[in-house]
Formats: structure tokens, sequence, C-alpha cells
């Protein structure tokens, strides 16, 4: 976020119109393209009070490119001294304070600078941002809706309403701005995914509508081929359909990506979770971890996470791999762990089993210890 503050601060320093008889000015933009940054200070700063505004503002930028904020900050405010009815001012300065974190003292430099006459895209937004970041979400969300009304907009505007929603737990209006969200965001943009991914989430969340969800995910995926955590996803809900056949192609692009070491650093790196499904008014989540189909050693293939009553995991069932080196064949051995506790639940399933068998013993095991816990 900082990064595109500076950004759009840079910018708007730089794009000042200058005035032919602004020799200074001149000089200081040449200094400027040139990355001349220190000789600007050393050169000009100490007569700051002799130049114009638009010279003013590229000794403000200099500053800045060297990372000194308060001494950027101070040629500013000498800026509107010397102007106070320049908006731009007003507006630069309230980007400033944003990019310091000083959020409440930003919003009246953008207040101001709306009151004369600098009303587009670029200041609702920053408003938005201080207030956003300041978790003041009413004032975030009526300065992004801003936003959106203005021409040009932007399509971090209609992502950031539906941010807010997401702040304020109110899962229904964002699903709305989601939708909203995608109807004006261009595909190519990485917020066109982000609008997808979430918009799949809550469809099945809030509505239980798995076609819909599917059906974003998809899209997503023609978008951005390579976004392995959507791959998770879908086999989620295809699992939830048993369309296994559907969630095996997945399944398979996942091991791909694995072995070709595609997924470090993100959620489905060492496992990703194939199914979802409620027992005990308990969100059971089934995960299975990437691993050779003949290992040498067993290990833990299939993880059946518990939770508590407030969702955290609380306590699971396994189900090991024990390789053919090490019998006669692959087989899986089915055990509980609770409280750092293993428990052997005597089950044994032959290589090729049937999901939903497994799926039954582990519902099975749930029902069994939630009894004993009740007693």
């Amino acid at each position: 976020m900082q990064k595109n503050l500076l950004f759009i601060l840079i910018t708007a320093l730089f794009c000042q119109n200058l005035y032919p008889q602004d020799p200074v000015a001149e000089d200081l933009k040449r200094l400027s393209l040139n990355g001349e940054y220190q000789k600007i200070i050393d050169d000009y700063s100490s007569n700051a009070e002799e130049y114009s505004v638009h010279a003013l503002h590229y000794i403000v930028a200099a500053y800045l490119m060297l990372d000194d904020e308060e001494n950027s900050k101070k040629y500013l405010d000498l800026s509107i001294e010397k102007d106070p009815y320049n908006p731009e001012a007003f507006y630069l300065r309230g980007c400033l304070l944003n990019y310091m974190e000083k959020y409440e003292e930003a919003i009246p430099d953008f207040r101001k600078a709306i009151s004369l006459s600098f009303e587009n895209m670029e200041v609702y937004m920053a408003i938005g941002d201080a207030y956003y970041y300041l978790e003041e979400y009413a004032g975030a969300l009526d300065s992004y809706s801003k936003a959106t009304a203005q021409n040009p907009t932007t399509d971090r505007a209609f992502y950031m309403v539906s941010m807010v929603y997401e702040a304020l737990n109110d899962k229904p209006n964002m699903l709305k701005s989601l939708y909203v969200a995608k109807e004006n965001i261009k595909e190519e943009i990485d917020y066109y995914v982000h609008v997808l991914f979430n918009i799949g989430l809550l469809e099945i969340e809030l509505n239980q509508n798995y076609e819909k969800a599917e059906a974003a995910y998809l899209e997503l995926l023609q978008a951005s081929s390579d976004d392995y955590t959507t791959y998770a996803k879908l086999i989620q809900i295809y699992y939830h359909r048993k369309e296994y056949e559907k969630a095996g192609f997945y399944r398979d692009k996942l091991y791909e990506a694995h072995r070709t070491n595609m997924l470090n650093h993100i959620e489905v790196e060492d496992s990703f979770c194939f199914d979802i499904f409620m027992c005990n008014n308990k969100k059971i989540r089934a995960f299975e971890k990437y691993g050779d189909n003949n290992p040498e050693e067993s290990f833990y293939k299939y993880i059946f996470r518990i939770p508590d009553e407030e969702d955290n995991p609380l306590w699971s069932v396994q189900v090991m791999l024990l390789p053919a080196s090490l019998s006669e064949k692959n087989t899986y051995l089915l055990s509980a762990t609770i409280n750092n506790n293993p428990i052997d639940l005597g089950v044994q399933l032959e290589e090729n089993f049937d999901y939903e068998v497994l799926k039954e013993h582990v519902i099975k095991a749930i029902i069994q210890f939630d009894r004993k816990a009740a007693e």
C-alpha cells in the first residue's frame, strides 16, 4: 500500500504544468528526471522561500525519494503558505501524511482539496484509505463509493468497497459488492482474480451454491491458470458433489505442480484441503499430503481435522499409508490424535479404497469420541 501511495505522490509531483518563465522549476525538473535528488537539496533547498510553488514540489519530491518525509512535508507546508488556494498542494500533503501513516492529519487536507474543486477519483481513494487504516469503515465506505462514481474511476475502488464489507463482517453485502466489482474490473487486473475467488468462497458459505462457486473458480482459472489454491477449491466442490473424476483432474494438476516446485510458499505447498463436510455440527476439513504412491517409508497421507466450538483445530483422524515395501501391498491404517495421544481405530483399508467408506469410518469415530466427551 505504501508503494502505491508513493507512486501516486511522485507521479502527481512530476506532472505539474510549468510556467514558461520559471527557469528554476525547469532546472529542477531536469535534475529530477535524472534522479539527482541530493543535488536538488544541496543546491536549491536553502533558497526555497524564493521559489515558485511548482519549483518547491520538486524539492518535496527530492526529499521524499531520499526517505526524508519530515523535510518533504516541511516544503509542502511552505508551498501551501505561498498558495493557500492550490488544491493540488493539499492533496499532495494528504498523500504524504497517508504515506507517513498520519491518517487523521491527512483527512482534513483531502477535504480542503475537495473544497477547492479538486474532486476526483484519486482524492476519494486517498480519503478512503485513510479511514480504512483508521478502521473507521463508515467513512471508508462512503469515500470508496464516491470514487466508484467518478469518471474516470479505478478498479481498486470497487475492490475496496468489498474489503470494507469484509472488515465489517457484512458478508451478504460483501458478496453483492463483489458482483458489482466483477462487472467493473478489467479481467487482466489482479483484483479481478481476488474478486472471483471471494465470490466462490461466499457463494458456498452463505448460499451453499456450489454451481455459482464452481463458475467463479473456473472463470478465475481462465484469467490465472496457475492459481493453484483455486484447484483445491474446485476439488472440494467436486468431492461435495461426489464427482471424483472431475476432482482427480485438478488433483493431478496439483501433484504435477508439486513435482515441479511450483507450490513453494503458498497455502497448498505441502498438502491441500480436498473435502469439507459437517458432522455433529462441526465443519470437518480433510487434507491430503503429497507423496509418492510407492514410498519407502510410511506417512500420514490423509488428515481429517475436527474443530472445537470456535472452529479451531481440536483433534484429528489420520490415515497412515503403510507402503508395499513394508508389507505385501500399500495399506492404509486409521488412527486418531487427541491431546497429543495417538489412538488406534482398528481400521485398515486396502489400496484404491472407496473414499465414501473412509469417510464413514471418520464420521463414526467423530460420533463415538463426541459421545464419550459428553459423558
